[in-house]
């Protein structure tokens, strides 16, 4: 048995051990993960773009809700309504359904609404 079968072999095994592994190599290096991705892009473009086109089919309130809030200037030096302390940078829709109800956030408040932290 050739090491790249036993490789993929021990993977198909262990995929939830596979799995914590490389979400580990991923945060410790997000340049080098974020351009495999693009390689892996670059080289089988095709999934990529079938991936694209399914989440703007199921998600057109989403798309729309982004566009019109594109068009919202955010206001020159207005504050983080989160946190207060930062420039805000960034627009968030609370709710989709309501596309023109758009909040002013910094980078870091914006991530910590979608992540958790």
């Amino acid at each position: 048995m050739e090491k790249k079968d036993r490789k993929k072999k021990w993977r198909e095994n262990h995929r939830e051990e596979e799995r914590i592994r490389t979400k580990k190599w991923r945060k410790k290096f997000p340049e080098k993960a974020r351009e495999n991705v693009k390689k892996s892009i670059l080289k089988n473009p095709e999934p990529s773009r079938k991936a694209k086109r399914n989440w703007n089919k199921n998600n057109k309130n989403k798309k729309h809700a982004e566009y019109l809030a594109s068009k919202i200037q955010i206001p020159k030096g207005e504050m983080c309504e989160l946190c207060k302390t930062s420039l805000a940078k960034e627009r968030h829709h609370p709710n989709y359904n309501n596309p023109l109800e758009v909040m002013f956030l910094c980078v870091k408040c914006h991530k910590g609404v979608h992540f958790g932290n």
